[in-house]
C-alpha cells in the first residue's frame, strides 16, 4: 500500500504548465543606427523590478538580471550613445529610468484552482493569466521629459502533460521571447523620440529597417 500512494503523492508536483504571449508586443530586433560619434551622448539608466512570483530566480520566471542585461544590451546595440552605465538617477545627465512589473497572478486564486486540478486526478487543465509591463521614463538633467510604456499579456495552462514546457520550452523560449520583446519595443519606441528631439536626420542611419519593424528611418520623416 505504501509503495502505491508514493507516486501518486509525488505526481502533482511533477505537473508543468504552457506559457504563451498575446502578441500585444511587436517582434522586432533592436533598430540600429549609424552616426558620427559627434552626434552621440553617454545615457545612464536604472531599473526598478516588481514580480508577483515568489522566488526571484525559479525557472520560466522574469528576474531583475535577465531584464537588466537585455537593456544594457540593446541601448548598447542602438548605437546611439558614447556610453552606456548603470546607475542612480542624478541632476546632471541622460537618464532612462526603467520600471519593469508583472500583475494579475494570485497565488489564493492559483491555490483554489489547484484544489480542482488534483480534485479531478490533474485531467483538467487550469488557465492562470497575467501581465507584464514595462515602462521608461526620459530625465534631463533630473528632470522628465517623456516616457514610453509597453504591456503583454501572457497565459498559463497549467497539466501535467505539458510537463516537457514548462522545464524547457517555457524558460528557453517564450519567456526569453517575452522579455525580449518588452525590452526592445520600449527603447525602440525610445530612441524614434531621441533621435527626433537631438538628432539631425541628415547624418543617421537606420540599418535594419525592415528587422526593425514599427522604426521609421529618420531619413523617411517629413
Amino acid at each position: 500500500m505504501k509503495r502505491l500512494f508514493t507516486p501518486i503523492l509525488f505526481f502533482p508536483f511533477l505537473s508543468g504548465c504552457f506559457l504563451y504571449d498575446c502578441g500585444y508586443t511587436r517582434n522586432d530586433d533592436t533598430a540600429i543606427y549609424k552616426t558620427d560619434s559627434s552626434n552621440k551622448m553617454p545615457i545612464s539608466y536604472s531599473l526598478k523590478f516588481d514580480t508577483c512570483f515568489p522566488a526571484n530566480d525559479a525557472p520560466g520566471t522574469p528576474t531583475v538580471k535577465s531584464i537588466k542585461a537585455k537593456i544594457d544590451e540593446a541601448l548598447k546595440e542602438t548605437g546611439l550613445f558614447s556610453e552606456v552605465s548603470y546607475g542612480n538617477r542624478d541632476d546632471k545627465g541622460y537618464h532612462i529610468e526603467f520600471t519593469y512589473n508583472d500583475s494579475g497572478f494570485s497565488y489564493d486564486e492559483a491555490y483554489a484552482k489547484a484544489f480542482v486540478y488534483v480534485y479531478t486526478l490533474f485531467m483538467i487543465p487550469i488557465p492562470e493569466n497575467y501581465s507584464a509591463d514595462m515602462s521608461a521614463i526620459v530625465y534631463l538633467e533630473g528632470k522628465p521629459i517623456w516616457s514610453v510604456a509597453h504591456t503583454e499579456k501572457c497565459r498559463y495552462i497549467v497539466c501535467w502533460y505539458a510537463l516537457p514546457a514548462g522545464l524547457v520550452f517555457n524558460y528557453w523560449s517564450v519567456w526569453r521571447s517575452i522579455e525580449y520583446n518588452i525590452v526592445r519595443s520600449t527603447i525602440n519606441d525610445f530612441t524614434r523620440e531621441h533621435i527626433r528631439r537631438y538628432l539631425d536626420p541628415n547624418f543617421i542611419e537606420l540599418t535594419n529597417p525592415e528587422d526593425a519593424g514599427v522604426v521609421i528611418s529618420p531619413a523617411e520623416r517629413k
